[in-house]
C-alpha cells in the first residue's frame, strides 16, 4: 500500500487522490487475499482438535487486524506524512 501510493503520489496532484487511487487498486487486492486466507482459517477454527482450532482462530483475527491496518490505519498515516509538496502539480 505505501509503494503504491508513492506511485500514485507521482501521478496525482493532491495527496487525497493518490491515497483515493492507491486504495482502489491495491485495497481492492488486498481485501479479496485477506478475505480467502480468513475464510480458510476460520474454517480451521472449528477443527476438533483444540490446538488447531486456537490456531485457525488466532491467525484468522490477526489477518483481519493486518487488513484493518493496511486499509484503515496506514493510509492515515501515510496522510499524516506526507507533505503536500511530494505531490506532483500539474
Amino acid at each position: 500500500m505505501t509503494e503504491r501510493f508513492r506511485e500514485e503520489l507521482k501521478r496525482n496532484p493532491t495527496r487525497i487522490a493518490a491515497i483515493k487511487r492507491a486504495s482502489r487498486g491495491t485495497g481492492v487486492a488486498l481485501l479479496a487475499s485477506a478475505a480467502s486466507s480468513i475464510v480458510g482459517f476460520v474454517i480451521m477454527g472449528f477443527a476438533p482438535m483444540p490446538m488447531f482450532a486456537s490456531y485457525g482462530q488466532l491467525t484468522a483475527l490477526m489477518i483481519f487486524l493486518a487488513l484493518i491496518s493496511s486499509l484503515i490505519v496506514l493510509p492515515c498515516l501515510l496522510m499524516l506524512i506526507t507533505r503536500d509538496s511530494e505531490a506532483k502539480v500539474n
